[in-house]
């Protein structure tokens, strides 16, 4: 029942597509992902948690594998 609850949580504070990104964004940052500039260069290592938020109506995030993508794969949701 609490992920209905959190789900409901979420659609309540994500009125529009603008809404929804900030809300994504602040449950990222909670949860230890740190906010990456687009236009900025990244230096990123082995567990980093990253996220890019795109003229506030988009958001990708991630995490970086220990393996490489060739040996360990690649998965996108």
């Amino acid at each position: 029942m609490d992920d209905a609850r959190d789900l409901l949580a979420f659609l309540d504070a994500g009125v529009t597509p603008s809404h929804a990104v900030a809300e994504m964004a602040r449950r990222l940052a909670a949860a230890g992902y740190q906010a990456l500039h687009e236009r900025d260069a990244w230096a990123l290592s082995p567990g980093d948690r990253r996220y890019v938020v795109r003229d506030g109506g988009s958001v990708v995030a991630f995490r970086v594998g220990s393996s490489l993508p060739s040996d360990a794969g690649f998965r996108l949701v």
